[in-house]
């Protein structure tokens, strides 16, 4: 027989009370021993009071008098869980007598502080490594959702020697552990905008944060020694849940080189590639970034969607105008062109442009059908020839082009096999692109069948790189797969 179909009105519920209990305990469920009313919100509060209330109401978007709306329950979840503060977050629901809603928010705290472990062990074709990291956080510092995080790390792991180059490791009489590394990390979060001398009250709409990072790391490998320094502030914002911007006004990167061994040094005196010099010399940067992202993926409904991540940074500009203006600090060193110093190190300066595009079609339940396509170039400018290491574009390894391990493929169609062992290959200009078919084999095994291609090339010819400069008439064919 023919199926029918009954069509009725929805039922239109609108909100009378909006209770939010804080401190919420699901095993002892404790009566509440006080209430503060703020505008549309009963607070209901076991114990000491932990949070600034406006921390809590910010992220609720329900109104008395509002309609129910099952988007506005979703995003309250998101923002309330966002807030990192609460190991479970619970909306629910009652209908009163006159076909009205009471909404009711618990909310169970984490754990104001906590450390985390991790141990690793590590074999990439052959070399072993292990490694471990250390975490602490701070939950909540200030009473306004503020987290401190404290990371340390090290890591120990077995690489090849420029001297032994294509040896076996156990063939060579070395130390077991011939790569070490250590570092820290210290980030601070702030859930609203903290301009320089004041806070911008948090707003409900753009979910604000002001981040603050501070890392070191210290690398000791067979051919070099180095430690690299970070300090960044930065903004992010949501201008609709599916744009996000991120705006960091100051990153200062300062690369410190330092130990190296006697044969990379003699190749770098020897040498005129200016990519190997400045590989291997101390510089700093000082720039600004800003990304934007855009994801219309939707967690609760199997549908196609999109990923869109557009970064664009400057670093050295203001500096090289301060000097300028000045005129001071004029280097004559033979490796490089005349340029500005500061404390005999060169800070780069640079323009750089990168963008990464994603596009997730759903074939059935199981099965996905995956585009990516990135892009990125750079220009260096007049203080520093080339691109700072850090900052080059390289290609290959496990989320690149497969099929070549990182920083080994490229420039163009350039091949070398000495100078690789020191350097790795970067370049100014980066084409690279995925399709991979993610499918369920049985229960929960997936697996996937890709296709990868994609190379790094630099603006211009250089001597040392033959055949690694882009050009129209020639990229398509250097294009690996």
């Amino acid at each position: 027989e023919k199926d029918s179909v009954a069509e009725i009105p929805h039922n239109r519920y609108y909100l009378v009370k909006i209770y939010v209990q804080i401190n919420y305990d699901d095993r002892t469920k404790k009566t509440p021993s006080d209430t503060i009313v703020i505008n549309d919100y009963h607070i209901l509060i076991t114990g000491h009071l932990q949070y600034k209330l406006n921390l809590i109401t910010n992220a609720i978007f329900f109104n008395t008098g509002g309609l129910f709306q099952q988007k506005i329950v979703e995003l309250t979840y998101k923002r309330l869980s966002e807030l990192k503060m609460f190991r479970t977050v619970q909306i629910q629901f009652s209908e009163n007598e006159n076909k009205q809603l009471d909404c009711f928010i618990y909310l169970s705290p984490i754990s104001k502080q906590s450390f985390f472990t991790e141990t690793e062990g590590t074999n990439t074709s052959g070399t072993l490594g292990i490694a471990g990291n250390l975490s602490y956080q701070n939950r909540n510092l200030f009473k306004g959702g503020e987290i401190m995080e404290v990371k340390l790390k090290g890591a120990m792991e077995v690489q090849k020697t420029s001297e032994e180059n294509n040896l076996q490791i156990q063939d060579v009489n070395i130390p077991f552990f011939n790569t070490i590394e250590v570092g820290g990390e210290v980030t601070f979060y702030v859930p609203r905008f903290v301009v320089p001398f004041f806070l911008v009250p948090a707003q409900k709409n753009n979910n604000a944060k002001t981040n603050y990072t501070s890392i070191y790391n210290y690398q000791q490998r067979p051919d070099f020694g180095r430690s690299i320094a970070n300090i960044s502030f930065g903004y992010s914002w949501q201008e609709t849940s599916e744009k996000k911007h991120i705006i960091n006004p100051v990153e200062f990167n300062l690369v410190n080189v330092f130990k190296l061994s006697e044969g990379l040094q003699d190749i770098i005196d020897n040498s005129k590639n200016i990519f190997l010099q400045n590989s291997y010399s101390d510089h700093f940067t000082l720039g600004t970034r800003y990304t934007f992202i855009y994801n219309d993926q939707e967690i609760r409904k199997k549908k196609n969607f999109s990923y869109l991540k557009i970064g664009a940074e400057g670093a050295g500009n203001t500096l090289r105008g301060i000097f300028n203006i000045v005129d001071r600090y004029v280097s004559d060193l033979n490796v490089y062109e005349n340029g500005y110093m500061i404390d005999s190190i060169r800070f780069s300066q640079y323009l750089r442009f990168d963008m990464d595009y994603r596009y997730y079609k759903i074939i059935n339940e199981s099965d996905r059908l995956v585009y990516r396509f990135a892009f990125g170039i750079g220009k260096p400018l007049h203080n520093l020839r080339t691109l700072p290491l850090e900052k080059s574009f390289f290609i290959g390894g496990p989320n690149s082009v497969r099929a070549w391990s990182a920083r080994t493929l490229g420039p163009g169609a350039y091949s070398d096999t000495i100078n690789s062992v020191f350097a790795d290959k970067t370049g100014d200009v980066k084409l690279e692109g995925n399709i991979e078919y993610r499918f369920n084999v049985i229960k929960i095994l997936n697996a996937a069948i890709f296709l990868d291609a994609g190379n790094i090339w630099l603006r211009k010819p250089y001597e040392n790189y033959k055949g690694g400069e882009f050009l129209w008439n020639k990229f398509l064919g250097q294009i690996a797969f």
